[in-house]
């Protein structure tokens, strides 16, 4: 008997990791689907307002900052501008326009950057540099002028200014003993004699916040020190005519010592405090201190 040949079909199995990739790319697309909606129908949210504060800012021997961690919104504390100077000279509630500050040079070390790293006054030249001292300031060629870089001295001889602003010292205090100010007073009598057309004006040191200092930096820069400087400045403006303006009075909480909401490390400032800082400059100039 002949026998017959069954043939059975086979059943076709299915890919277990082809499901699972089905399963997977199917919720994905749920998931940004209703993701699309939801940003259709829902109203946006305010961003989160970052306080703006440049890296290049806190580069330097001393005043350096590692971590990229941004600095806390924190509001600056509306604060009332001294119309007074510390003698009690009234100043004139009118202050200057930014105009003012065309014809202004500011030079100074990495605080002073700041004026045009955030673009506060445009207008006005800044000769600074990060970690700049006193000492041997006057033979430091640190400004670009086309393909070569000059001093202080020559960059103003070659583009006079009308007004010379001067914050500098800061970078000098590590081992602050009382001698700072002759360094700064051969710096500043050299710019006065060699522009004598120009009005200077000498600003205060800003405080700093101690124990913020301490902690990044592992050592100390009191505000006595500070203040003890800062009132050499002040003695050698009026021994010499200079325009002493005390910007550190700005900075200064109820301990004479910057708020910690003013500064992430101890020493810089954000971008609201320039603010602050110009707002004085404008109601403190020569033309509208009344003898």
């Amino acid at each position: 008997m002949e026998s017959k040949k069954v043939i059975r079909k086979k059943k076709k199995r299915t890919n277990p990791f082809a499901m699972c990739f089905f399963v997977i790319s199917a919720m994905l697309l749920s998931s940004a689907l209703l993701s699309l909606v939801w940003q259709l129908l829902m109203p946006a949210l305010p961003e989160e307002k970052k306080v703006v504060f440049d890296e290049k800012l806190l580069t330097g021997p001393v005043r350096i900052f590692e971590d990229n961690a941004e600095m806390p919104v924190v509001p600056p504390k509306p604060m009332s501008l001294p119309m007074k100077d510390e003698e009690g000279k009234e100043y004139d509630t009118n202050r200057v326009r930014s105009d003012y500050f065309d014809d202004a040079v500011f030079i100074g070390d990495s605080i002073t950057t700041g004026i045009s790293l955030y673009d506060i006054m445009s207008n006005a030249r800044v000769y600074a540099k990060n970690g700049l001292g006193v000492t041997g300031i006057l033979n430091n060629s640190f400004i670009e002028e086309g393909n070569e870089n000059i001093t202080i001295s020559e960059a103003l001889k070659r583009k006079p200014a009308g007004k010379i602003y001067v914050m500098l010292g800061g970078n000098s205090m590590g081992n602050y003993n009382g001698k700072l100010i002759e360094p700064f007073t051969a710096f500043i009598e050299t710019i006065a004699k060699e522009n004598p057309n120009s009005t200077i004006y000498v600003q205060s040191v800003l405080p700093v916040n101690e124990a913020k200092y301490k902690e990044k930096y592992h050592k100390e820069l009191k505000n006595e020190w500070i203040d003890d400087y800062n009132s050499k400045l002040k003695e050698l403006s009026e021994k010499n005519g200079y325009y002493y303006l005390d910007v550190a009075s700005v900075f200064k909480d109820e301990n004479g010592a910057m708020p910690a909401e003013y500064t992430r490390d101890g020493v810089h400032i954000g971008v609201e405090q320039y603010s602050l800082w110009f707002d004085y400059l404008k109601a403190h100039t020569a033309e509208n201190k009344k003898d």
